[in-house]
């Protein structure tokens, strides 16, 4: 007897699941990896000191991603995706700032740290401390002028024990409403300077996408090339063409990324698949071979074959896509049905693999193999049939 029958595989959901958590957050892992690299590279170039605030945010969003990884990864993933596109605006934004402001944050270096060797009085040293809380160069520069005027109000202004409180507050509330006006001119400097570097920020954060995904192509390379060469034409249109909305940039890259994590999880899950069906062959007394992978065009196959002392063979192939086609082949009598009686539940009930959509091929059960047509035969039938 022979026997070939075609369905469609499916790992148990808890399994497939386990899979897909460890694949994001193996890759998870590997994108903090690289944006913690590109974060420790703009420090040493002393970008950080331009843009305390964004830095700031970057280190917490670093934090977070590590934090969640093992606890919520799908969170830690998102956070990663979203710092991808914050964080490769960095450069450019810092590069900007320090061009602008370089020359003259140095002198204001120096005067703050001769003010501070005149302080004398409590208000004068209070006066200093305020001065100084403007630690972001950028909002430092657009307060400047009403900075230095009220430095100069208050010099050499002597005040009786008595309203000193009272000064303070005043101050504060002076220096809070200088805060609030430079913040929002910094803000809006800002942002005027990401909408003139946007494209080529947004093109680091593509190649870093496309870099990473690039890892994986071994894994499924039809899907993973097609991803590749969709992240390579939209990096092409942004050298020619205007930037994208960052919101769409996101979305981008939030899907290149899901798209190269699901292609990943297929794969394994054949891989998982193929482990049952070399567990259970091996279990009903075949020999057999190392599984082999097959790619021929849009084909791609993991193929095991495996026989017995007395000559029965068994050749199972396994599709990308979920394809799953078993051939029992060289037997005399029923002895075949018996040795797929025995493989099918195993690989189900054992290994917990789904199987539907049954279809038999064919099935001859006096046929032997030197009578009996290959797969690809089969295949090429049921094509033109």
């Amino acid at each position: 007897m022979s026997e070939s029958t075609e369905f469609r595989f499916e790992l148990a959901q808890a399994h497939k699941r386990e899979l897909y958590l460890a694949r994001i957050r193996a890759n998870t892992q590997r994108y903090c990896d690289r944006y913690r690299a590109f974060y420790d590279d703009m420090v040493c170039n002393g970008y950080d000191r331009y843009l305390p605030q964004e830095f700031s945010r970057v280190r917490e969003d670093l934090e977070k991603i590590e934090g969640n990884l093992d606890t919520d990864t799908e969170a830690a993933r998102d956070i990663s995706m979203h710092l991808g596109a914050y964080i490769t605006q960095l450069p450019v934004l810092a590069r900007e700032a320090k061009r602008e402001f370089e020359a003259r944050e140095r002198q204001r270096r120096r005067e703050l740290e001769e003010q501070k060797k005149l302080a004398r009085s409590e208000l004068e040293v209070f006066l200093h401390q305020q001065l100084i809380s403007f630690d972001d160069p950028v909002v430092r520069d657009f307060a400047c002028d009403q900075l230095r005027a009220l430095r100069g109000e208050y010099a050499d202004r002597n005040v009786s024990p008595g309203d000193l409180d009272t000064e303070k507050k005043t101050l504060r509330q002076r220096f809070g409403a200088i805060r609030a006006e430079a913040e929002a001119k910094a803000s809006a400097w800002k942002q005027q300077k990401r909408q003139q570097t946007r494209a080529e920020s947004q093109c680091t954060a593509l190649e870093i996408c496309r870099e990473n995904i690039a890892q994986d192509k071994s894994e499924n390379p039809k899907a993973i090339q097609e991803l590749l060469d969709r992240i390579a034409a939209t990096q092409h249109k942004l050298t020619e063409g205007p930037a994208l909305e960052q919101e769409e940039l996101q979305q981008q890259l939030l899907t290149a990324v899901n798209t190269a994590d699901e292609a990943v999880v297929d794969e394994r899950c054949r891989k998982e698949t193929v482990k049952a069906i070399v567990g259970s062959l091996r279990k009903v007394g075949f020999v057999v071979d190392c599984p082999r992978r097959h790619k021929d065009g849009d084909s791609d196959e993991v193929v095991v074959m495996a026989r017995k002392p007395a000559g029965n063979q068994a050749e199972v192939r396994v599709t990308i896509d979920g394809g799953f086609l078993y051939r029992f082949d060289n037997y005399k009598g029923m002895s075949c049905k018996k040795d797929i009686d025995k493989f099918l539940p195993m690989v189900k009930e054992i290994y917990g693999i789904k199987l539907s959509d049954k279809r038999v091929l064919w099935q001859n059960p006096d046929r032997l193999s030197r009578s009996a047509r290959p797969i690809e035969c089969d295949r090429r039938e049921q094509k033109n049939g």
